[in-house]
């Protein structure tokens, strides 16, 4: 991988915030408690740890993202939205959008 250094320091630093907005809104203490360590060690990772994985992460070219995000095929979706435009050009009022069975 040819990434730059400043991409990569950018990835990471994304990918650490990501990481430490998910941690607030969860809570040191349930994480802890789900991996068995104590609460004070979670918050020494904060301190470094996070950082680093971020880090070590971004040089792999992984990114981190909610659970709840999908991914889709750049292309797949580039198509998509060129299908949509066309149609959406050829619109000249609402009235077109009526189905044939609505008349």
């Amino acid at each position: 991988m040819a990434e730059s250094s400043a991409a990569v320091d950018a990835l990471a630093r994304k990918i650490e915030r990501e990481v430490l907005r998910r941690l607030a809104s969860v809570g040191q203490a349930r994480i802890a408690e789900q991996l068995g360590v104590n609460e004070s060690t979670v918050s020494r990772w904060k301190d470094g740890d996070i950082a680093r994985w971020a880090r070590f992460l971004a040089l792999l070219g992984l990114k981190a993202t909610p659970q709840e995000y999908r991914c889709y095929d750049e292309q797949t979706l580039a198509a998509m939205f060129t299908f949509a435009k066309q149609r959406m050009d050829q619109l000249q009022g609402v009235d077109q959008l009526v189905f044939e069975d609505d008349e």
